[in-house]
């Protein structure tokens, strides 16, 4: 299935002119597969926050005997996406339940208002974030159709943050090589290329990408580096409901990897801390601790062990904050695994880039589910 939130800069505000608390409700599209509208936050010029407005996605099933279908489904969906956006932006200044019929307001949105005039820079660009589900033997094929769509840029011309996220995106391939170099020589590993070696490679660059990502954020103290957007690929499932997925071998594997001076996390800090294009350098703090809002605290260590020995649950919001959890569930006769893309191609983009999108992910889903 492909799902997927679309920002937009347009300010909306409460009845008062306030600012809404962010992921709330505001309305319901009437067309089929549905979205809905809720807010995100942003900040003014003069550095406060404020609301804007996100569309998100019902989820599009589009692999298998669903292939045939569910891409022209995908690009109707966000025809109707479209549509919604340009009408919020015609409406102007006024109530949000009068800005277009084809939406439902529900709870504060009912009186909720749109503010263009609020007092910020309108881009009139989109910001992207798409989800999919992909079987783990499909994930070493996807990540490296990933891997063409986001290569490492110049250093000096975006973000650092999102150089790192794609630098580890292309890391987790030689760490999950390594790895499988060393299972192939373990008694009874099945063989190279097989589908049960290809879903451990893919579970190895899932959870290098998500390791990586609080090991970053810690070093550098969430100064500037939002923890989501310090990974390619944010994943959705806790990794104990991913772990059974894989074969029997590769289970024994990873957690003999666990044991004493546990080794996999050495290889795995010594592929965190090679120096990145621009010459930065980190550091992979073991020991150092992660407290998201009111949830348990949990440290490096103890979040990379859990990974790998598969145990015990840890829920991905207790490291990377509020978002929705989707655990690994059956589509079309393969066990799927749901995960967030965080970057591909540009980081601000335009309708027919998002479109291109969405047509290539539908092409990559269906070619690593048939891997699969």
């Amino acid at each position: 299935m492909i799902g997927y939130e679309l920002e937009v800069d347009l300010a909306v505000t409460d009845e008062d002119g306030d600012y809404i608390e962010g992921d709330t409700h505001l309305a319901l599209s009437t067309t089929v597969p549905s979205f809905t509208l809720v807010t995100d936050a942003r900040l003014l010029n003069d550095d406060n926050l404020y609301s804007n407005i996100e569309f998100v996605t019902d989820p599009v099933s589009v692999i298998g005997t669903r292939h045939a279908t569910g891409p022209a489904i995908v690009l109707a969906q966000l025809d109707a996406v479209r549509a919604a956006r340009d009408a919020l932006y015609f409406a102007g200044e006024g109530p949000l339940a009068d800005a277009d019929e084809t939406l439902t307001t529900v709870g504060a949105g009912d009186t909720a208002l749109l503010n263009p005039n609020l007092g910020y820079d309108e881009t009139f660009t989109l910001l992207a974030h798409y989800s999919v589900g992909v079987p783990l033997a499909g994930m070493p094929h996807f990540f490296d159709r990933l891997r063409d769509a986001a290569p490492i840029p110049d250093y000096d011309d975006v973000s650092p943050v999102l150089v790192r996220a794609r630098f580890s995106l292309f890391q987790a391939e030689s760490f999950a090589d390594c790895e499988i170099r060393l299972f192939l020589e373990t008694p009874g590993a099945p063989a190279a290329g097989s589908a049960e070696t290809r879903a451990l490679c893919g579970y190895l660059q899932l959870a290098y990408m998500q390791i990586c990502a609080l090991a970053d954020n810690l070093d550098v103290q969430g100064e500037g580096a939002q923890i989501k957007n310090l990974t390619a690929v944010l994943c959705r499932s806790a990794f104990i409901d991913v772990f059974p997925l894989l074969c029997a071998e590769a289970r024994a594997y990873l957690r003999s990897r666990c044991e004493g001076d546990a080794p996999i996390i050495t290889n795995l800090a010594d592929h965190q801390e090679v120096p990145q294009p621009g010459g930065e350098e980190w550091t992979f703090h073991e020991d150092g601790v992660r407290q998201s809002g009111t949830l348990e605290a949990i440290t490096l260590g103890a979040f990379a062990l859990s990974v790998f020995n598969g145990e015990p649950r840890v829920e991905p919001q207790r490291v990377f904050g509020g978002m929705r959890e989707i655990a690994p569930h059956e589509e079309e006769g393969a066990a799927v695994v749901p995960f967030e893309i965080r970057t591909i191609g540009a980081q601000e983009k335009d309708w027919a880039e998002v479109r291109a999108d969405l047509e290539a992910l539908c092409t990559w889903c269906e070619e690593a589910y048939r891997r699969a």
